[in-house]
């Protein structure tokens, strides 16, 4: 019998403490097989030198570091992000923690999935900027900031009527500058 339940929404398949997920519910990252990926290029220009600061990341790099006197059995309920840090960081304080998900993958508003079709289908739009420090700690925290494959594309988007528009990030200053310019340049804003 549990008792706490935790709502919320985080991925970790490399934690040991964590169970409750099933097999076929281990996240992985749906990528094009075509294109030149540019990860270890385009790790060294995102955000430029704040990209990996450990000043800025430290709390999700090294979690809460509180550890509980008492054991808790505890679920979690949803396997999105949120949800797995929560359980990650229950689970490192000393916590019994099993993930409950309704879908057959996690990552919530982060996983992306394949159609019968062969298309690759994101849950909510995968853009990693700079200065998203707490999500690249707890990659690295997890284990799977080296797995991590950035790719330089444009973000396209098909509009009502079949007209394609883009935003464009590629630019060598990095954020925000690259967002200021997607804008400023897209005609997708009319």
């Amino acid at each position: 019998m549990l008792s706490t339940l935790v709502a919320a929404s985080a991925f970790a398949p490399t934690h040991g403490p964590l169970r409750g997920l099933q097999p076929r519910g281990r996240a992985s990252v749906a990528l094009q097989e075509t294109g030149t990926f540019t990860s270890d290029g385009a790790k060294s220009q995102v955000g430029n030198d704040a990209f990996l600061n450990e000043d800025l990341m430290g709390r999700a790099i090294r979690g809460t570091g509180v550890v509980s006197d008492k054991k808790l059995k505890i679920g979690v309920v949803g396997a999105g992000l949120a949800g797995m840090v929560a359980a990650m960081d229950l689970a490192d304080a000393g916590h019994d923690v099993e993930i409950f998900e309704l879908r057959p993958f996690v990552g919530g508003k982060v996983s992306s999935w394949m159609d019968r079709d062969g298309n690759h289908i994101e849950m909510g739009l995968h853009v990693f900027f700079g200065c998203y420090y707490n999500l690249f700690g707890i990659m690295q925290r997890t284990g799977s900031y080296d797995l991590m494959r950035l790719k330089e594309h444009t973000h396209t988007f098909i509009n009502s009527g079949g007209g394609v528009g883009a935003l464009d990030f590629r630019f060598p200053i990095g954020a925000p500058v690259s967002g200021l310019q997607a804008f400023a340049r897209t005609e997708q804003l009319g």
